[in-house]
């Protein structure tokens, strides 16, 4: 399993080799983390201070939100049918 406290956060780092070694598409990259591990990669999770907003409001509605949860399953299933490429035990 994969237990990370922030797993869709918007800020992510790679090594260039490691990321297209993962071989994402489209909107996969939200799935970098899962993909990482699949692939025998080691991730590492630093934790961020999260600030209430200072004014405006969100961009984001409750539908927007689902239709990206829809998107984020499909592509999640899409990366667990790929072959792993992590050594076999």
């Amino acid at each position: 399993g994969t237990s990370f406290n922030d797993l869709f956060s918007g800020l992510k780092t790679f090594r260039r080799d490691a990321f297209l070694q993962l071989g994402l598409r489209g909107d996969e990259y939200r799935m970098a983390l899962i993909a990482a591990r699949r692939a025998g990669l080691v991730a590492k999770e630093i934790p961020v201070r999260h600030r209430s907003r200072a004014s405006g409001r969100s961009r984001y509605s409750i539908l927007d939100r689902v239709r990206l949860a829809g998107r984020d399953i499909v592509a999640a299933m899409a990366i667990a049918r790929r072959p792993s490429s992590m050594p076999a035990k």
